[in-house]
């Protein structure tokens, strides 16, 4: 959201403050991900390592606040088949996962267009991991049914 106010003296426009956001946010991802795919008897499986170097840019100019970041993560997965026979297959996964925060809740801006219900983000979040973990028993003909 942008407004401009006249100023008095010289007629140009001049952003005002207490109903302008001027929000700039960047983010790179640099990222490599390798699996590797086997079978030995009854077992199948693939493992792979996803590699992340994010780089974050997040600059509110209205309130010349200003924060960024750099870190590098590395995220594996596993994921495991065995044939218990022609029609059932016992499957095994685990993951890590990243979700990060949307560039609008890092905006430390305060609205105050709706004065009773004030919005302002917090430029200080950081993004969550999750550890995922997943077994199922497939049945041909009967789809997947899980173990847990």
């Amino acid at each position: 959201m942008r407004a401009n106010n006249l100023d008095p003296l010289t007629g140009a426009q001049v952003p005002d403050p207490n109903i302008t956001n001027d929000f700039k946010f960047r983010q790179q991802i640099n990222a490599g991900y390798a699996s590797y795919q086997a079978s030995i008897g009854v077992w199948n499986w693939l493992a792979g390592l996803r590699a992340e170097l994010t780089r974050t840019d997040a600059q509110q100019l209205t309130d010349n606040v200003s924060n960024s970041g750099r870190y590098f993560r590395v995220y594996p997965s596993l994921h495991v088949d065995r044939s218990m026979s022609d029609e059932t297959t016992l499957s095994f996964g685990a993951s890590a996962r990243v979700t990060r925060p949307d560039p609008s809740n890092l905006d430390p801006y305060v609205d105050h267009e709706y004065t009773p219900n004030l919005r302002a983000g917090n430029a200080d979040l950081r993004p969550q991991y999750t550890q995922s973990l997943r077994d199922r028993l497939w049945v041909r003909g009967e789809g997947v049914r899980p173990t847990s």
